[in-house]
């Protein structure tokens, strides 16, 4: 937020427990106030200088533009480099950088929730500490005592981005320790996944699916092998994103942030109608917004264990997409059709 910061502003401005923003005067460059839910002190943050100025009501806002020019002014006639750096601002700690990042982007809810959950899991123990003082040496040890590769590549990704939104957002010099680890050590590979069900064993699977007692994960087992939608996409399907008329669905706010269009195969198309007649016969009418498999993840998991113990095979609900991609180019030999029906960018190989 830009606005000539005063104290009637100030004065007005209340904020909620737990989060902070930052206000930028819109006069003096690089003079600013933080609001948090109990202070609100002024600082003065350039590429030349960082300095804490003060806090308001001790320190007017008048008062505090004045002494923010008075430094910019010292600091521009090469006075004053010994003051500034004992006024140095403290760095943000990792979890005012997780909370201020989060509230500047606009990530998925889903995105923003799986952060912050991985970084208070691994890094619970740094939430309190300024960035610099997450050093090299520490990242080193956190990131080799992380067993799975997939879970330490992520948070090392998480941790860079907020280094850089920091060092961006504050126009500092901030040492992203993550990016010296690439470059010394460098990151585990992390092989991409190729499993899926084998054609052999696919009479097998189909059959363990239709015994399933539980109707609504073996149709939404069915719905995955024949569409190649991910299981989020699936399980977030509601009748209004249905046109059974026209044989078709649509995924809202997908992982690329798109909508994604798909039309039905015949089979597919009378599943859904005999789905859609069954829970109006329960429900008069059926409410739009309503799922149309309405099972939990946790219910699909154990369908599919059901199925793995049944065929000797361990599978699980993304080797279907995988499958469907396998087919899909083998039947029609065009990747770009391929990466439509899959909703794949246009540009990247994650298909192949």
């Amino acid at each position: 937020m830009r606005i000539l910061l005063s104290d009637a502003f100030l004065r007005s401005r209340q904020h909620r427990p737990g989060a902070r923003v930052i206000v930028h005067d819109s006069r003096v460059t690089g003079f600013e106030c933080v609001i948090g839910a109990r202070t609100k002190t002024f600082r003065l943050r350039t590429r030349a200088v960082s300095a804490l100025l003060g806090r308001w009501p001790v320190l007017t806002a008048d008062e505090a533009r004045a002494k923010a020019l008075d430094l910019l002014r010292r600091v521009a006639e090469g006075e004053a480099p010994a003051n500034v750096r004992a006024a140095q601002v403290a760095r943000p700690t990792l979890c005012e950088a997780l909370t201020d990042y989060l509230a500047a982007k606009s990530l998925k809810a889903s995105t923003a929730r799986k952060m912050r959950e991985r970084l208070r899991c691994q890094c619970a123990d740094w939430l309190l500490l300024p960035l610099d003082a997450i050093t090299l040496k520490v990242v080193q040890e956190r990131y080799r005592s992380i067993d799975s590769t997939g879970s330490a590549n992520e948070v090392m990704r998480y941790l860079s981005a907020l280094f850089n939104f920091v060092a961006a957002r504050d126009g500092v010099a901030l040492e992203n320790p993550v990016a010296r680890l690439r470059k010394l050590d460098g990151l585990r590979e992390l092989k991409p996944k190729d499993r899926m069900v084998p054609d052999a064993k696919l009479p097998a699977w189909s059959a363990a699916v239709a015994a399933l007692a539980d109707r609504d994960a073996a149709d939404t087992l069915c719905f995955l092998a024949l569409t190649g939608a991910r299981l989020s996409e699936a399980l977030h399907l509601t009748w209004a994103d249905t046109d059974l008329e026209a044989g078709s669905v649509r995924f809202r706010d997908t992982k690329n942030g798109t909508d994604h269009a798909l039309p039905l195969g015949r089979h597919l198309q009378a599943l859904l109608c005999a789905r859609r007649n069954q829970a109006t016969s329960r429900t008069n009418p059926l409410a739009a917004d309503a799922p149309v498999f309405g099972l939990s993840e946790t219910r699909l998991r154990r369908a599919v264990a059901e199925v793995v113990a049944a065929i000797g095979l361990p599978w699980s609900p993304h080797d279907l997409r995988r499958g469907f991609v396998t087919t899909g180019q083998r039947t029609l030999n065009d990747l770009a059709t391929v990466k439509r029906l899959v909703n794949h960018s246009a540009g990247g190989d994650v298909t192949t």
